[in-house]
């Protein structure tokens, strides 16, 4: 039913606007080239052009990619390569539409805030759509990281976060996207890595809100051995969870997020983190490595042959 009803979607765009599966490469390619173009333009003639000149580009390339996304015929439970391509792009441009659209209100530039409220809605909802009516994978991830972005601008303009509390709210939405995963492990498992990989983010980027001004020279406090336990924890959750799922993008995350902690503690001398890192990998290896007992031989190994199997009588034979 599902399937149709993305089928009567597809049929609604123009012929033209449909690409065929055997093509669809061709077509992606393309839509990767167009969308370096605008992306190009609307940087390098920024301030020179009119906004209202870079918008009408902007949404042209995104009304044509978005017709294309659309249209595209669905093929079993998930999108082709090619179609999480033209998401993707169709995402990027709307963006970036939207960021000229500010531009044309009088709207202050991203990241402020207001910005970032009314620009990070409607990209979340155009991801989530991908996500739930194109079962793109892609689109869980993109629309988990929108709808971050938009939860903590909300905050920031009903109570003005400062870096406190920028990294209060990053260490909730770590936890909400973690129990998001979760939800959606056993029924649709690629997008529970993807919320696994916003998870992640999430953390990287609060791991950042000490590190960014530490590499800037600006005088700030490191974080408390509570804030560098939580990143650690993630970071290992991220690297389990890429080991048993097999999936990549929370081991190159858990690295990076590793990468960070190490960032964070690295003041201080031998007691601390040193130790309790050093009693922890003693006491897995030791787990690990510990002597084991054989396991018994399997019948025959011992050179005896296994008793044969007793015959089944059949019912109402009498006994031999």
């Amino acid at each position: 039913m599902a399937q149709r009803r993305m089928a009567s979607r597809g049929r609604a765009v123009p012929g033209a606007l449909r690409p065929k599966p055997f093509r669809g490469d061709q077509v992606a390619a393309g839509v990767v080239v167009l969308t370096t173009l605008v992306a190009l333009l609307l940087v390098r003639f920024d301030g020179e052009w009119a906004p209202g000149v870079l918008l009408g580009i902007a949404l042209a390339g995104f009304a044509f990619t978005g017709a294309l996304a659309v249209g595209s015929p669905p093929e079993g439970d998930g999108p082709r390569a090619y179609e999480t391509i033209l998401h993707v792009a169709a995402y990027a441009l709307a963006l970036g539409a939207l960021v000229e659209l500010a531009a044309v209100a009088g709207a202050p530039r991203l990241p402020a805030s207001g910005t970032a409220l009314w620009t990070g809605a409607p990209l979340t909802a155009l991801a989530a759509w991908f996500a739930g009516a194109r079962g793109a994978a892609t689109g869980t991830l993109l629309a988990a990281i929108s709808a971050t972005v938009t939860g903590l601008a909300l905050l920031d303009q009903l109570f003005g976060l400062g870096p406190g509390g920028l990294r209060w709210a990053l260490l909730a939405a770590v936890l909400v996207l973690a129990a998001a995963s979760l939800s959606q492990r056993d029924r649709r498992a690629a997008h529970a890595a993807q919320f696994v990989n916003a998870a992640g983010l999430a953390l990287l980027a609060l791991a950042l809100t000490w590190l960014v001004p530490a590499v800037r020279g600006d005088e700030v406090a490191g974080p408390a051995w509570g804030w560098q336990l939580f990143v650690l924890a993630g970071a290992f959750g991220l690297v389990a969870v890429a080991a048993v799922d097999r999936e990549r993008g929370p081991a190159l995350l858990g690295v990076a997020a590793l990468a960070a902690f190490t960032g964070l503690a690295s003041e201080g001398g031998l007691i601390g983190w040193p130790l309790a890192l050093a009693a922890m990998a003693a006491v897995m290896l030791v787990i690990g490595l510990r002597p084991t007992t054989p396991a018994p031989p399997e019948p025959g190994d011992d050179g005896v042959a296994p008793p044969p199997p007793v015959p089944v009588r059949p019912r109402g034979e009498p006994p031999v």
